[in-house]
């Protein structure tokens, strides 16, 4: 299925560890986004960058102060929230029999699909963007995916052809295991993979690999290039790498779904630091000596404890106490955060489903804070069908014959009993369909599909009808005599 071969010469390439302009605008908000969702230690951890430091304050009155606040815990739920959310319902996913087995290892690692989807889902999800790369392994003889979090898809080009943007290369920063060198346990070394098409369209896969690890900013690289094939025939037309991003599945990046919740869980955060510190203050207060003193004593005074204060004459003493007004005002910000960041889940679980398949509906839903978990639903949903698709023509299989959709209603609809009776009471009286009653259980989450509904009560056995007691008799009677 491929060919290799190595250039064993260490050769210079000049941009190759380079970011997108677009990945170094985002990067600041994706990482806003992994430290909330990560939470307390991992914010305390960023230091100025999420909380700044007082006038004349020194470094351990700042870590004293950062250290004695609890963080929200908001980005990490609403991101359970909405990964339940999406698969409350199993998902539909149609593949050939001969696919089946490899779902229980689809990266050759061990991951069954299930995680693996649901991996894509969490990502997706936290940042707004995670890649799949079909790729193919001639040792197995199978198709794999290889999963690209946000951070590794470093750089990336587009081309048009018939009329619309194909991806024409994609620079990503891979991290692989290998023996330390110091011969004990094992070294993280960094390399870069490269996808792209040339200029003929044909795929070509290209491995950078750093001859001495030793300098991880040495710009000279040994290159491995595999020219994958199907059946002898190079993969043409197409990269088999799929970017869950916007609905149109572009490698652009996006503001992360969790992003304005992650500014107001910052923002409670710089609160609950002012509120504890403020209680602090007025916990401890502040003495003020009024007058030059004596030179000769010691400058510091000390608040209660086993020693007493020495005062120059004609000197005095006052005690201030924190008022706590302030601390309402806190107090009342952080419930309001707090209020904001439950509707803006509401909001994202709840928004009006669009219907996707229109042109002018991919354009929507592009703003992370505007997106609904509907419409991310449906873009993976997309992006899973089409990886399922590139790994059906590595097998030589129908790419049409696959899918795999997202669960996209996530309000209960079901009918309760009484409106299941009211309903049936409309088709006795002749207000309501049967066909209409049928689509409502549908809808009301008590009977399968219509179609499937409609074809089993076409093929279920006869009803008998119950009779009276003398309807009984008499048929007993009647069928008594016909044997005489």
């Amino acid at each position: 299925m491929a060919s290799e071969f190595d250039l064993q010469l260490p050769t210079p390439v000049d941009g190759l560890t380079a970011t997108h302009a677009e990945y170094d605008k985002f990067a600041p908000l994706v990482q806003r986004c992994r430290d909330t969702v990560e939470g307390d230690d991992k914010i305390k951890e960023a230091g100025t960058l999420y909380l700044s430091m007082l006038e004349e304050e020194s470094r351990d009155e700042y870590d004293a102060r950062r250290r004695s606040a609890c963080v929200f815990d908001a980005a990490d739920k609403t991101l359970d929230a909405m990964l339940g959310a999406l698969f409350t319902k199993p998902p539909t996913t149609l593949l050939p029999d001969a696919i089946t087995p490899h779902l229980e290892n689809i990266d050759l690692a061990g991951t069954p699909y299930e995680g693996f989807r649901q991996t894509v889902a969490s990502e997706r999800l936290e940042t707004g963007r995670v890649a799949v790369f079909v790729d193919y392994s001639a040792e197995q003889a199978r198709p794999f995916f290889r999963l690209y979090e946000w951070e590794q898809i470093r750089n990336w080009q587009t081309r048009i052809v018939g009329g619309r943007a194909v991806l024409s290369q994609v620079v990503l920063c891979e991290t692989i295991g290998a023996p330390a060198a110091t011969g004990f346990g094992s070294a993280s070394v960094e390399q870069y993979r490269v996808l792209e098409l040339d200029a003929a369209g044909k795929f070509i896969s290209r491995v950078f690999t750093r001859p001495d690890e030793a300098d991880p900013k040495a710009q000279k690289f040994i290159e491995t290039v595999t020219t994958p094939s199907i059946h002898g025939r190079p993969w043409m037309g197409e990269i088999p790498f799929v970017c869950f991003g916007r609905l149109d599945l572009s490698p652009q990046p996006q503001k992360p779904p969790l992003l304005s919740i992650a500014n107001l869980q910052l923002d409670h955060y710089r609160l609950s630091v002012d509120q504890r510190h403020a209680l602090h203050l007025g916990a401890m207060g502040g003495l003020f000596v009024i007058g030059d003193g004596d030179p000769e004593l010691s400058k510091r005074y000390y608040l209660g404890g086993t020693r007493a204060n020495r005062l120059a004459a004609g000197a005095s003493a006052e005690f201030v106490e924190f008022q706590g007004g302030v601390l309402e005002q806190i107090k009342s910000e952080k419930a309001a955060i707090q209020e904001r960041i439950g509707l803006l889940g509401v909001r994202m679980l709840l928004a009006p489903k669009r219907e996707a398949e229109t042109a002018a509906a991919l354009a929507i839903q592009r703003d992370g804070e505007t997106a609904s978990l509907s419409t991310i639903s449906y873009g993976i949903s997309l992006g899973l069908t089409k990886c399922w698709r590139f790994y059906a023509m590595w097998m030589g299989l129908n790419s049409k014959d696959v899918s795999d959709t997202l669960n996209r209603d996530f309000v209960n609809h079901r009918l309760s009993p009484e409106e299941t009776l009211a309903q049936m009471q409309l088709v006795q009286s002749g207000y309501l369909s049967e066909q209409s009653f049928i689509e409502n259980l549908f809808a009301g989450e008590i009977s399968r599909d219509p179609e499937t509904e409609r074809d089993r009560i076409d093929t279920q056995p006869p009803r008998v009808e119950p009779g009276d007691g003398n309807a009984l008799v008499d048929d007993e009677t009647n069928a008594a005599d016909a044997a005489a």
